[in-house]
């Protein structure tokens, strides 16, 4: 029941702080401002940079796990797949020997 919890106030934090950013500072909205320091800071080039790191790493994620997937599960042929699928049903001992009473 915390997660839930969690959610809610995350999920309310982030509905304060959209709204608190749309409030006005001059002409422009503090989003905007917010925006504006981001790219003229120092910050900006390193969070790009993070940014494409990122897209780097989840690029080769979905590589890695394609390849995994397509090597561990390899689509059979129709025929090798009903091969798997057929099955024999057998009597036990003791079911032949009380049929044949």
């Amino acid at each position: 029941m915390s997660e839930v919890g969690f959610v809610i106030k995350s999920l309310a934090l982030s509905i304060v702080l959209t709204v608190l950013l749309q409030f006005k500072l001059g002409n422009q909205t503090l989003e905007v401002h917010a925006y504006q320091w981001v790219r003229e800071s120092r910050l900006g080039p390193s969070l790009q940079d993070v940014a494409k790191g990122a897209v780097l790493l989840m690029k080769d994620a979905k590589i890695a796990a394609s390849d995994f997937v397509s090597q561990n599960f390899k689509s059979d042929s129709s025929e090798a797949k009903a091969s798997r699928l057929t099955f024999e049903l057998k009597r036990s001992e003791a079911g032949e020997k009380s049929q044949q009473k």
